[in-house]
């Protein structure tokens, strides 16, 4: 009976910390997002400055269309969902920011879709 206890626990802690780890895992998922953070000609230097002002490291992670006439900011995020993707903005951006969920897509899944 003992050599058997030894083998049966190790499986069961086996089995439970892949259990826990894919649990984990799906809950950790996270999916990637495209904010569009619109604003005018005249609203440009006010959304420009509220996003200098609360965070160096967050201007530099957003891309500008400004400069063309297109006066929309563009930032890709890894994130659970749309709320935390626009953690980060201040509350004036944020109000006018598109959130977009957005992912690649293959060759296989793309023969898949003709299929349906």
């Amino acid at each position: 009976m003992k050599r058997f206890i030894i083998p049966l626990f190790v499986l069961t802690f086996i089995l439970s910390t892949t259990l826990t780890a894919q649990e984990k895992s799906q809950k950790d998922s996270k999916g990637k997002y495209l904010l569009e953070m619109k604003h005018t000609k005249e609203e440009c230097l006010q959304a420009l400055d509220e996003v200098n002002n609360s965070d160096k490291n967050l201007l530099s992670r957003i891309d500008w269309g400004c400069g063309e006439g297109n006066h929309t900011g563009y930032m890709t995020v890894e994130a659970k969902d749309a709320s935390e993707a626009t953690k980060d903005l201040p509350e004036a951006v944020k109000k006018r920011t598109e959130v977009h969920k957005v992912a690649k897509i293959s060759s296989e899944e793309i023969r898949k879709f003709h299929q349906e």
